[in-house]
């Protein structure tokens, strides 16, 4: 029984660490761009819109800034933050945004 116990303790634990290190949603990384990129990606006066735009082109841009490709102020380092998988996950999720 203890033997049995301490298995199911070890699962348990190894189930919440697989958990705890999931990478976080598209969703839940475009949260973060609304503060600069406006409510819902709509854009602001200065800051481009991200929402209902291309996934693909998107991504594009995001890989762009991550590799320095692309010059930026601050999006480079946000980009360099996630991984290409991440990345890919919330230019999807801009791309499925009504643009208005």
């Amino acid at each position: 029984m203890p033997r049995t116990a301490s298995l199911i303790g070890a699962a348990l634990m190894l189930g919440a660490a697989a958990t705890a290190h999931a990478a976080p949603s598209g969703q839940t990384i475009g949260f973060t761009c609304f503060a600069c990129h406006g409510d819902m990606g709509k854009g602001t006066a200065t800051i481009p819109p991200l929402a209902g735009r291309s996934a693909e082109s998107l991504y594009e841009q995001l890989i762009a800034f991550k590799t320095g490709k692309r010059p930026a102020t601050v999006m480079d380092r946000h980009a360099k933050g996630y991984s290409d998988e991440e990345l890919h996950a919330v230019a999807e999720y801009f791309a499925s945004l009504p643009a208005k």
